[in-house]
């Protein structure tokens, strides 16, 4: 894969609705590409995302459609020597004014939890406390790994090859208004999959629950098929008589049969395992219900062991009961 002067990747993915931004920073600018994931044993999540619309060399605006939100997001790419592209970034916010707040995933070259800030740290500081921008990392905990919360590390060598220092950084973000705090459900560094780069991915998980028209319409289709139709039914038709003497003409299915024990198996271990079946489908105190589980678990392969124990015993003499009486074929 090329290298890039910069290379940047972000990442959202959304529950129940997988969807993936990587923003690639080259010297040419920025291009983002979109592509939507299904969730496992599901179709092709209804996501897409549409009004592209670029404000510089580095910034992009777009519309982010998951489920029933329509969502403004844009991508922007500062470079460290100067602040040409900040103008283009506040033409995407203006974009979106009077309107939902959107998400900036952006590479802004600074690093604004620095405890000696610069001017130009500073200056994009109050740049986005202006738009009423607020980073989400910083609300979720990290992995032990990523604990230090820095996205930009690059190694320096000695000259025999061996690693003399790591240099880290804070650069990238995923920030948003802190009214929109609570669609985050959960925001963490990761390593890119795909991308060789000195940047780590910032993965947020969005929440995308279905609108109240939208969770009605779901239910009601639940619902169906539809019960049977009687012949006391108002709506009954010839059609309906004519489907039900058809159906009668049908073998019907075969019942399932019942699990059966094993005769060898005790009346103390069939208690033991009803009671543990039991106390494994309730659904409150799953904590409290840990040790009490682990205990009937062990007691019974304990009262198991003591049936195999037994039922070898048995069959070892109704053998030899056999090979005594030279019944060799066990009548």
């Amino acid at each position: 894969m090329r290298r890039f002067r910069v290379e940047v990747v972000l990442e959202i993915s959304i529950e129940k609705r997988v969807g993936r931004t990587l923003s690639r920073v080259g010297k040419s600018g920025v291009a983002v590409a979109w592509r939507v994931e299904p969730k496992k044993g599901q179709g092709k999540p209804n996501q897409d995302i549409e009004s592209f619309r670029r404000h510089g060399p580095n910034c992009l605006s777009y519309h982010a459609i998951f489920g029933g939100t329509q969502q403004p997001v844009i991508v922007a790419y500062l470079l460290p020597e100067t602040l040409e592209d900040l103008h283009h970034l506040q033409a995407a916010f203006d974009r979106f004014k009077n309107r939902c707040p959107p998400i900036l995933m952006a590479d802004l070259n600074v690093d604004l939890y620095s405890p000696s800030p610069d001017l130009r740290t500073r200056q994009v500081a109050d740049f986005l406390a202006t738009n009423g921008m607020e980073d989400m990392l910083q609300h979720f905990h990290s992995r032990r790994r990523f604990r230090h919360q820095k996205t930009w590390h690059q190694k320096r060598y000695n000259p025999d090859g061996t690693i003399q220092t790591i240099l880290r950084s804070r650069t990238d973000y995923i920030m948003t208004s802190p009214t929109l705090r609570h669609y985050f459900s959960n925001v963490q560094l990761v390593d890119p999959r795909i991308v060789n780069t000195d940047h780590y991915m910032i993965k947020a998980t969005i929440k995308s629950a279905p609108r109240k028209a939208q969770r009605k319409y779901l239910q009601g289709r639940r619902k169906f098929p539809l019960p049977p139709i009687k012949p006391t039914s108002p709506t009954f038709t010839q059609a309906d008589q004519l489907f039900m003497e058809l159906k009668s003409y049908m073998p019907r299915p075969k019942q399932k049969t019942p699990y059966l024990w094993a005769d060898w198996v005790s009346d103390h271990t069939k208690q033991l395992i009803r009671k543990r079946w039991d106390l494994a489908k309730t659904n409150t105190h799953k904590k409290d219900n840990r040790p009490e589980l682990r205990r009937l678990r062990k007691e019974i392969e304990k009262s198991k062991k003591a049936d195999v124990k037994r039922r070898t015993e048995q069959v070892a003499a109704e053998i030899e009961a056999c090979i005594e009486d030279q019944d060799l074929q066990g009548g």
